[in-house]
């Protein structure tokens, strides 16, 4: 990812963010101002989460209580894409 900064009217290229970083971020903002920060820092960003860590998370974040047995092997078999904004949207529902 590479692009260039603008300062007052002046535009300043910055560099390509090496490794894992460089798909860090959703999007172009999100790439330069976290992950090119992260990166400066000698930091690298954690592994993407298990989808089973990903459905405890959210349950646990929005009702308070962990999932199912039931609700955990559903969200695993659901390789359809935006299972997890269904999950949320159950959740929320």
């Amino acid at each position: 990812m590479s692009g260039t900064v603008i300062v007052a009217g002046a535009r300043t290229p910055i560099g390509k963010l090496s490794g894992a970083l460089g798909g860090f971020a959703a999007t172009e903002l999100g790439g330069f101002a976290i992950a090119g920060a992260l990166e400066r820092a000698g930091i690298k960003p954690s592994p993407e989460a298990s989808k089973d860590a990903l459905i405890r998370r959210v349950t646990f974040d929005l009702t308070g209580l962990p999932p199912t047995p039931e609700e955990v092997l559903g969200f695993e078999k659901d390789d359809l894409p935006g299972a997890y904004e269904r999950v949320v949207d159950r959740l929320l529902a």
